[in-house]
């Protein structure tokens, strides 16, 4: 199965620890040309590792988001950008130049201005953090609530259904959702999504469903093929499924 995430829609991905869902985000990146991850977990065999082998460079500085080269292009068009839960948490800080919380704010601001300058892609690695409910920082709002309006498209990672904006998975164009046994996580998309969502208590190991708007049921699909290796830990034993028919964000 192919997926069209077109320029400005944003993506949801549902998947509890080691069930595949942030490598199923490097899978589908391999087609994009402008993205940077927010890499809250800072896990050193994760988006780290699988960067670095590729030469993406991996950094805790905002000023690196807009950096131009020589000819003013974009220095770093791909880029894992990592913030630490302090941060996060700082909301005080969101506020006040030097303090823990407003790099946050330096990492959004910067984001928005590349956005209109350069349309990029952007992956909030784990939104229970960087977008709790009831404690997100505006500027991320606005980033998944009106990124088009920046030149930005948001994908959005959470391990469960809740502790998060709500509307998270409302606005979300497209959803993948790992394994879900929990029936009230299952409701909570359900009601979201529109649709019900029983059948991801059947995936296998690895598989995952795919639901686009407008779609009636969830789509059945196998593993994509292993890419962030410390986060699996695992060979995928069936076809992998093709990687996503992208309209990747243009420079």
């Amino acid at each position: 199965m192919n997926y069209k995430l077109a320029p400005g829609e944003r993506a949801v991905f549902i998947g509890q620890p080691k069930s595949g869902k942030s490598n199923l985000q490097a899978a589908l990146l391999s087609g994009v040309r402008s993205f940077v991850v927010i890499d809250s977990k800072r896990h050193p065999d994760e988006w780290a590792a699988w960067a670095r082998a590729q030469g993406i460079l991996v950094t805790a500085d905002p000023a690196e988001i807009n950096r131009r080269d020589d000819k003013g292009r974009l220095a770093n068009p791909r880029l894992i950008i990592q913030v630490t839960s302090r941060a996060l948490g700082d909301r005080e800080g969101w506020k006040r130049p030097g303090t823990n919380g407003y790099v946050w704010t330096e990492i959004l601001e910067a984001l928005q201005a590349r956005g209109r300058r350069f349309s990029t892609l952007v992956v909030f690695d784990e939104v229970i953090q960087s977008m709790p409910a009831g404690a997100t920082h505006p500027l991320a709002w606005e980033l998944y609530t009106q990124g088009r309006a920046f030149g930005i498209s948001c994908w959005a990672g959470t391990q469960v259904a809740n502790r998060m904006e709500t509307l998270v998975m409302r606005l979300a164009e497209h959803c993948f959702a790992f394994w879900v046994g929990n029936r009230k996580d299952q409701q909570l998309l359900a009601d979201a999504r529109g649709v019900d969502c029983a059948v991801l208590s059947t995936l296998q190991e690895h598989h995952f469903g795919y639901h686009q708007n407008g779609m009636r049921e969830w789509a059945v699909c196998t593993p994509a093929p292993l890419i962030l290796k410390g986060e699996n830990g695992r060979k995928v034993k069936s076809e992998p499924a093709p990687v996503a028919d992208q309209e990747p964000v243009a420079e």
